[in-house]
């Protein structure tokens, strides 16, 4: 195909999408309901949409016009593209991102800030390149490093180790076929690994993962001490069974332990009253997650921020009745803004029975990570 046609099915496909499903699916099935495209097509139009999304939606751009400076700052479209498409900025094509960044304000106006203030310890610079970063697959460790390490290299499958128990792999493989012990590493980002530095279990205590979701967090508890009484939650049901059969790969069962609940509300199980230690990691944004699904921040609006701000306010407030004396509560979000995580913090501090511990902003984005927050809170 031409460099022109591919940018004239980028504009039909962003024309036509409208967050209905996650863009990668999205296109999955377009491809797939149009077989003409060969497999340099699919990855260039991919490319080229993708790169629409990373642009803030505010901008009052051309569509192509976004579509071309999206995927340039991008890089993984070779420079004979952009030679074809957009001469002027070709020339700079190797130069860093922030070089490019500053091009396209000052040659074409192009707005890189952001509609919402952001948390602390997270600037705009930051952020956009995190936005441009490519993502990566992390391998937690959790037992035969040596043997892991020495069949990727058999495999040829290149990989970096940003931690000691880590494993960052950019390649498309087959993890389940190059590495079928599952048992031996958990797919987890590398930023959500870092949360285990939060967590201190003791043995016998009793611990609650309220939003647990798919038992990241639980498995990061367990590993650290599995002798602890650990209560799981969550609003859905499918996630539930997602969470339990994972456990069940780490020979980990909390049986009835788990359970159908909505956080933001009274619990009714009678199995506890206070626990010793809770793990928050409330419903959010997800923008600290935007690198590898940006359409979701080109749609996001204020209003919804304001939606999850409650929410997550409701929360922990809830959850906070539960929590003994002396007890941490380890608040999490993949966000990046401050109503999402300072402010929030913010409502339980002002009550006069909470302490902060710790806050941290965990950027992994140099290893292809994301960026999530959190907080340690000690009810007194």
């Amino acid at each position: 195909m031409f460099a022109s046609s591919y940018l004239q099915v980028a504009e039909h496909l962003v024309e036509q999408y409208n967050l209905q499903m996650p863009l990668y699916l999205f296109l999955k099935n377009y491809f797939r309901q149009n077989k003409k495209f060969g497999s340099r097509d699919r990855k260039y139009i991919t490319e080229l949409v993708f790169g629409f999304y990373r642009i803030p939606s505010f901008n009052r751009l051309k569509k192509q016009d976004q579509i071309l400076y999206g995927s340039f700052l991008s890089g993984r479209l070779p420079q004979l593209f952009f030679e074809k498409t957009f001469p002027e900025g070709a020339p700079y094509y190797h130069q860093t991102l922030q070089e490019k960044i500053n091009y396209l304000k000052q040659q074409y106006q192009v707005d890189f800030d952001l509609s919402a203030t952001l948390t602390e310890g997270v600037s705009i610079t930051d952020y956009i390149h995190y936005l441009f970063q490519e993502k990566s697959v992390f391998l937690r460790i959790r037992r035969n490093k040596e043997g892991i390490l020495s069949i990727l290299k058999k495999q040829g499958i290149s990989f970096q180790q940003p931690t000691i128990d880590c494993i960052a792999i950019q390649d498309k493989i087959d993890l389940e076929t190059a590495l079928p012990q599952k048992e031996d590493y958990v797919i987890q980002d590398l930023s959500t690994q870092q949360v285990a530095r939060f967590l201190h279990p003791q043995s016998h205590e009793t611990w609650w993962d309220c939003c647990a979701a798919s038992g990241g967090k639980s498995l990061l508890l367990l590993d650290k001490n599995h002798d602890l009484r650990l209560f799981a939650s969550d609003i859905r049901s499918s996630i539930l069974e997602n969470y339990r059969q994972r456990l069940r790969t780490y020979h980990y069962d909390l049986g009835k332990r788990v359970f159908l609940h909505d956080a933001s509300q009274p619990l009714v199980t009678k199995d506890f009253k206070e626990v010793d230690h809770i793990i928050c990691d409330v419903p959010c944004s997800g923008s600290g997650t935007w690198a590898q699904a940006p359409e979701q921040g080109y749609f996001f609006t204020e209003e919804k921020l304001h939606e999850f701000h409650k929410l997550q306010c409701k929360i922990v407030k809830q959850v906070w009745h539960y929590l003994k004396s002396g007890g941490n509560l380890i608040y999490i979000t993949c966000s990046i803004w401050k109503m999402e995580n300072d402010d929030v913090i913010q409502t339980l501090l002002q009550n006069g029975q909470a302490k902060l511990i710790q806050s941290e902003v965990i950027n992994t984005s140099a290893f292809g990570g994301d960026i999530i927050f959190v907080t340690v809170v000690e009810k007194i």
